[in-house]
């Protein structure tokens, strides 16, 4: 199947779910993540601010925050986009599409890393990610921006990646390129 035609599948199918179901199954997924051996032992949280009925996110981070992990999250400039150390909701604004971002008095991820005596490493980091379908080979579908993609090819980060997603978008088999990221697992309701 060709990726537009899956987007457009995948964000009617999204939009279906009511506000109220979206909840419940943005509750059940926190709740299998936060049991996840990479979560527990994440010391560094990339996570993405959720965006109408994407998974919601607002509990995963509030519950990062108060493990004391390392949370940052997204801000979007032009093509591409830089991670921000985040120590609560009050640290965001409105950014890109209306998407809560962190302000700009926050301090990006490449600042606190150069700061500390070792870097972190994949054990120690993890990165949520959104996107529209995932597959058991580890291929995701994003919203068509390439910002995950870049954002992996320019800074060579190395860390867990898990998607968190609704059941019914784990398909068979995604399309995919060469230059996609894998992700390691999704987590589902």
């Amino acid at each position: 199947m060709d990726k537009k035609i899956l987007r457009n599948k995948m964000l009617s199918l999204r939009n279906q779910l009511s506000v109220k179901e979206c909840a419940k199954r943005s509750e059940q997924i926190t709740y299998h993540l936060l049991n996840t051996d990479s979560y527990q032992r994440a010391e560094y949280l990339l996570i993405y601010m959720h965006y109408q009925k994407e998974v919601m996110t607002g509990q995963i981070i509030t519950h990062a925050l108060n493990a004391g992990k390392h949370v940052f999250v997204p801000r979007v400039s032009g093509k591409d986009m830089e991670f921000y150390e985040i120590h609560s909701f009050e640290d965001c604004e409105c950014g890109f599409h209306g998407i809560l971002e962190p302000s700009k008095t926050c301090v990006s991820l490449p600042e606190v890393f150069c700061n500390m005596l070792s870097s972190p490493s994949r054990k120690n980091t993890l990165m949520i990610l959104p996107g529209l379908a995932f597959d058991a080979a580890g291929h995701r579908l994003g919203y068509g921006g390439g910002y995950y993609d870049r954002y992996f090819s320019q800074t060579g980060i190395e860390c867990a990646k898990t998607a968190v997603a609704y059941s019914f978008q784990v398909i068979e088999q995604v399309p995919h390129e060469q230059h996609d990221i894998l992700i390691d697992d999704v987590i589902t309701d």
